[in-house]
């Protein structure tokens, strides 16, 4: 596959698993894996596709310390 088919590939996977209500914690870890497989693989992918709420951690945002 060429760089932009595998772009488009992976940013349709992180659209698909945000209209099913994923958190994009939870997203973030799939593309990524695709990735480390490509870079082992001799493949480098141009463009990194942005995941809105990568970095949230939605399960302990209600969370307090006792």
């Amino acid at each position: 596959m060429k760089d932009k088919a595998l772009n488009d590939l992976i940013k349709d996977y992180i659209m698909d698993k945000a209209k099913e209500g994923y958190a994009g914690s939870h997203v973030k870890s799939t593309p990524k894996a695709v990735k480390s497989w490509l870079l082992f693989n001799g493949i480098k992918l141009q463009r990194n596709p942005r995941i809105r709420g990568a970095e949230d951690t939605p399960t302990l945002e209600n969370e307090k310390v006792s």
